[in-house]
């Protein structure tokens, strides 16, 4: 399931993820210049996993469990991570 739900950075412009709610399913576009990832803990709930992005924070992946939506957060947060720090193989970039 969680292979539906990858997120498709492409930097600088956009990050495309797959939303997921009761019985429908969007894809919401955010720039990827100012794009976090915000795991938001509720008492006696399930965390809540936004992206977000200069005010605007989108819902997702509201179906997963608790570990697949830390799982998924620090996946994502990851994938941010090496899109804006690329690193790269070339000796003459060193």
């Amino acid at each position: 399931m969680l292979a539906s739900t990858a997120a498709k950075c492409y930097w600088p412009r956009r990050c495309c993820a797959p939303m997921r709610g009761p019985a429908r399913r969007t894809e919401t576009q955010l720039p990827a210049a100012w794009l976090n990832i915000i795991l938001e803990d509720r008492p006696g709930r399930v965390p809540a996993l936004y992206a977000a992005t200069r005010g605007r924070r989108e819902e997702m992946a509201r179906v997963l469990g608790e570990p697949e939506k830390r799982d998924l957060a620090q996946a994502l947060q990851q994938a941010i991570h090496s899109m804006r720090h690329p690193e790269f193989d070339n000796p003459q970039l060193g």
